[in-house]
């Protein structure tokens, strides 16, 4: 990615949007009104700028510059997350930088887009250092080389199992290592190497992820929701929503019908 992404000076947010795309969709783009962030937590779509292709996926954020003109289309259906907002020293072309895991930038983001929604005191300042946090993620994720990928490989059935029981409450560090094969000390290694972050700090965040979703579909209670992503106490379950999101869970699933009404 061009080094001039990071001399940009953020001037104004305005908004943070979460974007469910289906498979097949399409859409035109001529002289996009603000600078945005495009973090891909599921799927794939593509965006072609003067006949070059840029990949939007749970690997790669996208930045889309002001006033350019491009196409995209949906390959796999998917939620995307958007920053907008204003900047000096914009670049003026699309740019695509790869990451280890879009969870971390997911936090960021889930925390910026309450603090845009409750707007308590400070809440501008707030924003406006999270979105350099979030840039600064980026520029860490591209010191990455080809040695991250053997590395993913090595500990890929790990990573898969996390990813299929999650919500199991027997998951272990011990476990986790054995299915790679390697000793413990050496997949919490590699692991944080690869995707910036602890195992256990990795799959908290996969729950809550989950636990979003859930808190704001039919789920009666808080403490359907965390029997149901692998938390056994109500309080343990809390205060890791807290720590990722900046809110209770409750406040969270109050936040949908506060949204329509503000």
């Amino acid at each position: 990615m061009q080094n001039s992404l990071y001399d940009m000076i953020i001037t104004r947010i305005y908004a943070f949007n979460r974007i469910r795309v289906s498979q097949g969709q399409t859409a035109q783009r001529r002289g996009r009104e603000y600078s945005a962030f495009v973090i891909k937590t599921q799927g794939c779509t593509v965006y072609r700028m003067q006949r070059t292709k840029y990949v939007s996926d749970p690997g790669h954020v996208v930045f889309l510059p002001r006033g350019a003109s491009y196409s995209w289309e949906c390959l796999e259906e998917g939620e995307c997350l958007m920053i907008e907002f204003d900047c000096e020293n914009c670049p003026d072309s699309i740019l695509s930088a790869p990451i280890k895991s879009c969870m971390e930038l997911t936090a960021i983001f889930s925390r910026l887009e309450n603090l845009m929604l409750f707007r308590p005191q400070g809440y501008l300042p707030k924003c406006m250092t999270g979105l350099y946090e979030t840039i600064s993620r980026i520029a860490e994720n591209e010191q990455t080389d080809y040695r991250f990928s053997s590395k993913k490989e090595r500990i890929r059935p790990s990573i898969e199992y996390m990813e299929q029981h999650f919500s199991d409450g027997g998951i272990d560090i011990q476990r986790l290592a054995c299915l790679s094969g390697i000793s413990v000390v050496y997949f919490r290694k590699i692991f944080t190497e690869v995707y910036g972050m602890p195992p256990v700090r990795y799959l908290n965040m996969i729950k809550i992820e989950k636990a979003k979703g859930l808190l704001i579909s039919d789920y009666s209670t808080i403490e359907a929701v965390a029997e149901s992503v692998g938390y056994g106490s109500v309080y343990h379950f809390c205060k890791m929503f807290k720590q990722v999101t900046g809110i209770s869970p409750g406040k969270y699933a109050a936040s949908k019908d506060m949204s329509v009404h503000r």
